[in-house]
């Protein structure tokens, strides 16, 4: 059985279609990681956001939403005054050079304060619906942004599904295994060591895609404190409400494994009694959907 399964693996690795699909999957999943970030970095200035975060941060209260708010309305008192010496000096020739010059500058800064403060605000909103979890308002510029856009990771699907069809049907369909194996027992043998070979590397693949889309995105990302209730992340929202974020993350990735394995297993299954290989994507296609919509 050893031989069987290093004769298999031998024949993925020297095989170059398999070669150029972890070349290309790797590549495009390195891109993805170098170019995404998150859609709030063109909203307001991210150090003056963690700023803002250290000082209203920790354990929510309901009383953060109405500082929050008393902030946001001295900016806009402290901004109309400015905006009327801007206003006095441009229209009317109104002051002097330096007062100008000088409203532009806090005018500036106060519009940078005000981003990132309708930012914590707008988070409060959901926080307010869970406070009785005590959930923490955090400074994560949007893990629950990137968990949306890239949590279900396509690049890893992918590939589990096109080496998955490399290696039930290419020496299915060409004949190969029955020249090699024209017995009964040596075709279940060998069945068996691609299942082992297949269910290796959807593991293996899963983790190494995740593992980097993880990599890129603490990188890219700032994620929260992991220690923390999952809750304080809306993208939590309906999940237990004792778990930690690490706990959550340890949890979607194992769920991500088993959808992988199903999957794949299942293309291994479709192999047995039909050579379609677009009916093993589809059935492939069907179940990654579903067990998405599940989690």
């Amino acid at each position: 059985m050893k031989g069987l399964l290093r004769w298999e693996f031998r024949k993925l690795i020297i095989n170059q279609k398999l070669i150029w699909l972890i070349f290309a999957t790797l590549l495009v999943q390195v891109l993805i990681g170098l170019l995404s970030k998150p859609r709030l970095y063109v909203t307001y200035n991210l150090e003056i956001y963690k700023e803002l975060t250290a000082e209203y941060g920790g354990v929510y209260r309901e009383e953060v939403k109405e500082e929050i708010r008393l902030k946001l309305e001295e900016y806009a008192i402290k901004k109309e005054e400015y905006q009327g010496i801007v206003t006095g000096y441009e229209m009317y020739g109104m002051g002097i050079q330096e007062e100008y010059e000088s409203a532009c500058f806090y005018l500036t800064e106060i519009n940078i304060y005000e981003s990132a403060l309708r930012a914590l605000l707008a988070k409060t909103d959901y926080l307010d619906s869970v406070k009785e979890h005590s959930p923490v308002l955090t400074y994560d510029l949007e893990l629950s942004d990137y968990l949306e856009r890239f949590e279900i990771n396509l690049v890893s699907n992918v590939f589990c599904l096109l080496f998955s069809v490399l290696l039930f049907f290419e020496s299915s369909i060409s004949g190969m295994d029955q020249l090699l194996t024209p017995s009964v027992t040596g075709r279940k043998r060998i069945r068996l060591a691609k299942w082992v070979i297949a269910m290796v590397l959807c593991v293996l693949a899963t983790s190494l895609f995740y593992l980097l889309g993880f990599l890129f995105a603490v990188t890219r990302w700032n994620f929260c404190s992991l220690d923390i209730p999952a809750v304080s992340l809306e993208y939590f929202k309906q999940w237990p409400k004792n778990l930690s974020i690490l706990e959550a993350l340890g949890v979607l990735f194992l769920y991500r494994q088993l959808q992988s394995l199903a999957a794949v297993a299942l293309v291994g299954i479709w192999s047995r009694f039909s050579k379609n290989i677009i009916g093993a994507a589809v059935l492939f296609g069907v179940v990654t959907v579903i067990m998405y919509g599940i989690l």
